[in-house]
């Protein structure tokens, strides 16, 4: 990512509408938080993470950490800066998130990365610390933005709770459009409508997925706490769902253009895939799960 769109994006901390309070908050968490994560990480959004999983989990995070292909940080809270808090899945945290486990590297000759975020929400009188997977991807440019979830992922608690910034962009739903197996959001209707197929829709209903444009990057995530070895799967999802956007979408007006002249479908239509190896793109992404996932091992606990 370039050093001036990173600047930018951290820009933003006063234009999300975040306060003292939120900052503070992911402050004193990024501080005091640490002694109850490895108590709290069965908190997930859906069912708890069971002692095999929070194992396999743990063992993913030192093969990733132990190769030297792979950066590692405990905590980011100056990679967490460089987001918009108010889209998802920043915003399902709105008394302060936390990144975790932050691993950088490349994919087919790209930088990823890869990480879980911890979602505070108040609950009665305590906050619950929901975990989320995130992947992050750049695209070539900026593009408007846009959300599309997997209904999936959608509970009473996070659909009252907006997918993109309603303060400092024109984010609106777009019930009309597509099929029932996800949701949209965007700035601009006619751009969704131009990238929605429904072989994404169900590939992303599958695999349980949501993902955000934010200016030039993508973020993909999904509920609970996988591996890493998931996560590159994730990552391999949302690089074939990029490669699928038609040549148009990187032609496509700045934000404040009208954007006439450009093909548009109409919302409520989808468009063919435009590659034909998208289904193998798709296929080489459910494969490299089975290519990195190995036997789970045996119990070892002086090995963490």
């Amino acid at each position: 990512m370039a050093t001036e769109d990173v600047g930018a994006a951290g820009g933003q901390i006063a234009a999300d509408g975040l306060g003292h309070g939120d900052i503070h908050g992911d402050i004193h968490r990024d501080i005091h938080g640490d002694v109850h994560d490895d108590a709290n990480e069965l908190n997930t959004d859906t069912t708890p993470d069971d002692g095999s999983l929070v194992f396999e989990v743990r063992k993913s995070i030192k093969r990733f950490r132990d190769d030297p292909a792979w950066t590692y940080r405990k905590h980011a809270r100056d990679y967490l800066a460089t987001f918009d808090r108010r889209g998802y899945p920043f915003s399902l945290g709105p008394h302060g998130c936390a990144v975790r486990d932050l691993l950088q590297g490349s994919l087919h000759g790209q930088e990823v990365s890869l990480f879980h975020l911890l979602a505070w929400q108040r609950s009665g009188k305590a906050d619950v610390a929901y975990t989320y997977s995130v992947a992050v991807l750049p695209l070539p440019r900026v593009l408007p933005a846009t959300a599309v979830t997997s209904r999936r992922l959608g509970s009473s608690r996070v659909e009252k709770i907006p997918a993109l910034n309603r303060v400092t962009g024109r984010g609106r739903n777009l019930p009309d459009l597509g099929t029932h197996l996800v949701h949209y959001c965007a700035d601009d209707p006619d751009f969704a409508a131009l990238i929605s197929t429904y072989a994404m829709e169900r590939l992303m209903h599958r695999a349980r997925l949501g993902w955000r444009i934010e200016r030039n990057r993508m973020i993909g995530w999904t509920h609970g706490r996988t591996t890493y070895e998931d996560l590159l799967s994730l990552a391999e999802t949302l690089r074939a769902i990029i490669d699928d956007f038609p040549a148009e979408a990187w032609d496509w007006p700045q934000p404040q253009d009208s954007g006439s002249g450009i093909p548009r479908n109409g919302l409520g239509k989808h468009r063919a895939p435009t590659r034909k190896s998208f289904l193998r793109r798709v296929l080489r992404a459910v494969l490299i799960r089975a290519i990195w996932r190995r036997p789970p091992p045996r119990p070892d606990r002086t090995e963490d």
